[in-house]
């Protein structure tokens, strides 16, 4: 009996070696596992640690982009608002300059018709007065009076 049971305990020993050479195998199959899952995971961190870095960067750029796009457009709103503001002063000074004349215009116009009508009153007057009758008549007669026809 007991080389029965030192052969059982033989043979419960091999199994137990083959088992722990198998859980030992195992062990480094999944450790071996774990370290290329680790090794992935490191490189995955690396490449996520790059990828927001460069987040970063164009996050910046876009940002001085942005600030640099709002300063040029206020920019243009002040130009804009200058240039409005000029053309609506020279616009009021142009109405101004446009009245002055309109109001010279029509005294001019008026002055005209004034100098118009005394010129023709004084070509009526001309034309009736005894004086210039005389100066056509002599004139008609005088060639006749010295032979001259």
């Amino acid at each position: 009996m007991k080389t029965k049971e030192i052969e059982y305990l033989t043979k419960l020993d091999e199994e137990w070696r083959k088992k722990e050479i198998e859980k030992e195998k195992l062990f480094k199959v999944r450790e071996n596992q774990v370290q290329q899952l680790e090794h992935k995971l490191k490189q995955k961190s690396g490449e996520l640690q790059k990828r927001e870095q460069k987040l970063i960067v164009l996050e910046e750029e876009l940002k001085q982009r942005i600030s640099e796009t709002s300063k040029q457009l206020a920019l243009k709103d002040e130009e804009i608002a200058t240039i409005k503001k000029k053309q609506k002063e020279e616009r009021a000074q142009f109405d101004k300059e446009k009245a002055i004349l309109t109001a010279k215009l029509d005294e001019t116009s008026s002055k005209l018709r004034k100098v118009e009508e005394d010129f023709l009153n004084f070509r009526k007057e001309q034309e009736t007065s005894p004086i210039n009758m005389i100066k056509v008549k002599p004139k008609f007669h005088s060639n006749k009076l010295l032979g001259r026809s």
